[in-house]
């Protein structure tokens, strides 16, 4: 979702004539999907760590010696 929103600027620099309701319309489309996934995963996190203690992390890269 990230990646469509950084993209949907891309109409806006080849179309400057471009009417800003639909500028608008495309830039602003996304953020309440990202925040309501954002919001879900804050919710499960907290979650797995009332149930766990600890969340582990979903990369072994944490876990190598330095």
């Amino acid at each position: 979702m990230q990646v469509i929103q950084v993209l949907s600027h891309i109409p806006m620099m080849l179309i400057p004539d471009l009417l800003p309701q639909a500028y608008y319309v495309i830039a602003a489309f996304w953020v309440y999907p990202m925040l309501i996934v954002l919001t879900i995963g804050t919710y499960r996190h907290q979650q797995r760590l009332r149930r766990f203690g600890v969340d582990r992390s979903w990369s072994d890269y944490s876990s190598l010696p330095r």
